[in-house]
């Protein structure tokens, strides 16, 4: 599935990073913890968070995540 297809489904709205609609989501990852995203999730994850600051993006982009 990728991630245009899970917005689609849930009725999401994108804010940023339109370019990575097409990316594929092999799995989620909840948390709200930075220091849990960076030990534990994994590449093609899609991480559900209630965090809105700026470091979700660079940690999202660091882990190689679907989206964040």
């Amino acid at each position: 599935m990728t991630v245009k297809e899970v917005i689609e489904s849930l009725q999401l709205k994108v804010f940023t990073g339109e370019q990575g609609l097409d990316n594929q989501v092999e799995s989620g990852y909840t948390s709200d913890q930075l220091s849990e995203i960076m030990g534990y999730a994994d590449a093609g994850r899609m991480w559900i968070t209630l965090q809105t600051y700026k470091n979700i993006m660079a940690i999202a982009s660091l882990k190689e995540l679907s989206a964040g």
